[in-house]
């Protein structure tokens, strides 16, 4: 696989870059054989680096030879004369011009896509050309390939018949017809996957769900053994208590690859795998990646996460074939808001033109009002200038792979997967030294010092669990200074932790404290998703100067403090890793399958969350009624198990009262009387009132005492409301145009919330310690949009919220609709 990838690139460079001369293509395999990305897969793929340079030393001559024989038009200063691709079937035409590298094609018209290797042209046709570094088998299977890019490619309106298949190592280059019998029965091979792929479970009973959207197996021995998913097919087929009798060879892999499973692990499986394809069918109704090639983009604009009309404005290169390239409106209109356009920075973007989707693809690397910048693996300016351009960003199948992929760890034979599910699967309950060392004592003592009693027995407690302890952080308890403790406290005993959560600032908030107490970590992920003062602990900057695989190592295995998403716990580190202690904060918001990864690289684990606050998202309704949300935290949940930090630092005694009334039944503590007596301190509030005198529900509401500490402002019912403010007109954006997206953005609450900030600063209170919070993406950004001016005031949704402290929170509920209409939360926006 690395090799393969290796001389892909090795090839697309030379030909980018028109290296013709053998010097030039060795110079450039080792530059690339010295890069970082390429010591980091040789790395994550366990390859010995002096094994790879010896095969790829081979391969340097058969580049040179390709492209001396079938692209360079001159004499080569080093032109060596070689048999090269000698042989009698080899084609004998002559590439004229590499019209594109890793050409991104999508054709709705077939329901195809692909990425072709190089696309060619000889004497004024398109050419397809596909790489293999394998034996030159022109097998069926990559026959088939290049005869669907050419059908893809005619759809397009290119002139092409025929593509190339390349096989490097043996020098073979064969032309590939396709004919109308070949292309029939490829649409009928594609077709009959599409009715697997796409087939909707039917409604009902869970317990009454038949896997029915699999195929008959195949029953070749082999194939079947040596197949990297083997186990997934014999545990559906299980299920299905499919009658293997003609499957001789299949019948016995299963034998062989479920032995170490129980039914009770085969049903969890499938009804997990069932709960993930029914939210992902829900997430069809949502903006997906079809919408790209069956709406028009004028109506994708006013669905949102779509600008269109654009053109290319400036563009440079970045290295590593990326194009930074900064796109504007071909008309600047006085109302061009990009902010509220639903595209923020770090979506990935599809661009497409008018005759064809998907030219290029990208992430967002800045918003500004009417400019956007995105960088992408093409320059768009040579490959289609004068063209007008159209950005999308649409919900990603990322999370729900990923989910699935870790999903399947409950199934390997591993003693890690083993104790998984034990305690997930089969309940088994977790043990508990009755007695911890000495050493612990001592070690312990002046980090516990400043804990209050229950956050010095949550620490405990977690150092003698043997298996796994979940920890209920109240709000305001002070959960992360205990997870803090826990992590200080394990490193002074000489173990290793991962920390991970959900998101990367629930991740950071601990790392941050944890930098604070001198400790040093590693923080893995994209460098511009982490807190700026993590950035000198980030992977990439902990890593830059590593010239081999052996620093490479040094640096990963060295960091006794490894932090990282969920979704970025596919790393290769945590493959090849197990630490002490896994820490999951924020892991009621995770699903319950989603956190099997990181838990797979580690010793025990704690659990730290909070039920009563925010579940994992789910759309689909069949889904969470049968058990989707369940997290780990709640799977797992014992009063054996569990401790209970309800000491809140946070909330006075009147706001503590309301979350006991509606959450907590008492069980929510004010830790002091300056905590419970605390209320909102406004220096120059006589000003304020002065100022506002007329306005008695403004007045009311900035009533500082404890018992206005919380507060709900009735707005009535603005859904009967024209909402025409003129600043609301000056911000309209075809987005606005949309009744069904205009549900979820109300400019009579914004107009509240922003004389209510307005006042507070006049009252005193620093732009920073206000915070406002919405249900909807749109409402966010309009808000961000109307208060730009104010520097400091954080604006963001409830998920993005989660964990801060802010002297003052302004919700705004948003809709606005009429009661005797049923209507549902709508999470697309």
């Amino acid at each position: 696989m690395v090799l393969g990838t290796f001389i892909h690139e090795l090839l697309q460079s030379a030909l980018r870059n028109n290296f013709f001369e053998l010097n030039e293509i060795k110079s450039l395999a080792q530059r690339k054989m010295n890069s970082r990305e390429m010591i980091y897969q040789l790395y994550s793929s366990s390859v010995k680096p002096e094994d790879f340079v010896e095969e790829i030393s081979e391969y340097n001559l058969r580049v040179y030879n390709f492209i001396n024989r079938y692209i360079q038009k001159q004499d080569s200063k080093d032109q060596i004369v070689t048999n090269s691709f000698n042989s009698k079937d080899n084609w004998n035409g002559q590439i004229d011009n590499v019209k594109d590298i890793e050409e991104n094609i999508w054709c709705p018209q077939l329901g195809l896509k692909g990425k072709i290797d190089v696309t060619c042209e000889s004497k004024s046709k398109i050419m397809p050309l596909e790489l293999k570094t394998g034996r030159a088998s022109v097998s069926l299977e990559h026959r088939g390939q290049i005869m669907l890019y050419i059908m893809m490619l005619a759809k397009l309106g290119y002139d092409v018949s025929t593509g190339l298949l390349l096989y490097l190592k043996e020098e073979v280059l064969r032309e590939i017809p396709v004919t109308n019998n070949e292309k029939r029965d490829l649409i009928t091979l594609r077709n009959e996957l599409a009715y697997y792929l796409t087939k909707t479970r039917k409604e009902g009973n869970l317990s009454q769900q038949v896997l029915s959207n699999i195929p008959e197996p195949i029953n070749h021995h082999s194939a079947c053994a040596n197949c990297p998913y083997n186990i997934l097919c014999c545990t559906y087929l299980k299920h299905e208590n499919k009658n293997l009798q003609n499957y001789k060879h299949l019948k016995e892999v299963q034998s062989s690859v479920l032995a170490h499973l129980k039914p009770v692990h085969i049903d969890y499986f499938v009804k997990w795998t069932y709960l993930l394809d029914v939210e992902a069918e829900n997430s069809k109704y949502t903006k997906s990646l079809k919408d790209i090639y069956t709406i028009p983009p004028i109506e994708r604009e006013k669905k949102g996460c779509c600008i269109i009309n654009l053109k290319i404005r400036e563009m440079n290169y970045d290295g590593d074939h990326l194009y930074s390239t900064t796109f504007e409106k071909v008309e600047i209109q006085k109302n061009t808001n990009f902010y509220l356009s639903g595209i923020g920075e770090g979506n990935y973007i599809v661009v497409s033109i008018d005759s064809r989707p998907a030219v290029a693809a990208g992430f967002v690397s800045y918003v500004g009002k009417t400019d956007i910048t995105v960088s992408l693996d093409r320059d768009l300016n040579k490959i289609y200038p004068h063209k007008t351009f159209h950005l999308d960003t649409y919900e990603s199948s990322f999370s729900e792979s990923f989910s699935k992929t870790s999903l399947t760890i409950i199934l390997e034979d591993s003693s890690t997967a083993t104790k998984l599910r034990e305690f997930i699967v089969e309940k088994k309950a977790p043990t508990f030294q009755t007695k911890l060392s000495k050493k612990v004592i001592i070690k312990g003592t002046p980090i516990l010092r400043n804990l209050n009693k229950l956050q010095q027995r949550a620490v405990l407690k977690a150092l003698s669990a043997d298996n796994f302890l979940l920890i209920q952080g109240m709000p305001g308890s002070g959960k992360t200074a205990t997870i803090v403790a826990l992590v200080h406290l394990m490193i002074e005993l000489g173990k290793t932790v991962l920390i991970t959560s959900h998101t990367h600032s629930a991740v950071d908030n601990v790392c941050v404290r944890l930098i604070e107490k001198r400790l040093k970590l590693l923080r893995l992920g994209s460098e511009s998703r982490i807190h700026p003062k993590l950035r000198p602990y980030s992977e990439n900057s902990l890593t830059k100067d590593c010239k081999t695989v052996e620093q490479l190592e040094e640096i990963y295995n060295s960091a006794n403090i490894v932090a990282v998403t969920c979704l970025g716990s596919s790393h290769p580190l945590l493959t090849k890793r197990i630490f002490d202690i896994c820490i999951i904060d924020e892991s009621t918001q995770i699903l319950q399958c989603s956190a099997f990864r990181p838990l797979n690289a580690c010793e025990k684990f704690v659990l730290v969350g909070d039920p009563h606050q925010l579940p994992p998202v789910i759309k689909s309704k069949i889904a969470l009624e049968n058990g989707l949300s369940e997290s780990l935290f709640d799977c797992l949940q014992q009063p054996e198990n569990l401790v209970k930090l309800t000491c809140n630092y946070r909330m006075n005694k009147r706001l503590t009262e309301v979350a006991n009334i509606l959450t907590y039944n008492g069980e929510l503590e004010v830790a002091n009387d300056d905590v419970g007596n605390g209320t909102l301190q406004l220096p120059k509030f006589e000003d304020c009132i002065s100022y506002y005198k007329s306005q008695d529900w403004l007045i009311e509401t900035l009533n500082n005492s404890i018992t206005s500490s919380f507060q709900v402002l009735d707005t009535g019912p603005t859904w009967k409301l024209k909402q025409d403010a003129a600043w609301y007109k000056n911000l309209s954006t075809p987005v606005f145009e949309n009744n069904e997206v205009m549900n979820h953005v109300n400019s009579c609450e914004i107009s509240i919330v922003v004389v209510i900030v307005r006042a507070l600063l006049k009252a005193g209170l620093a732009a920073c310690d206000i915070g406002i919070i919405a249900p909807y993406n749109l409402q966010v950004a309009t808000l961000s949009e109307v208060l730009k001016d104010i520097e400091g005031i954080e604006v963001k949704t409830v998920d993005q919220f989660q964990g801060k402290d802010k002297e003052i929170i302004i919700y705004s509920c948003t809709k606005s609709s009429d009661t005797s209409v049923r209507m549902q939360i709508d999470k697309n926006y």
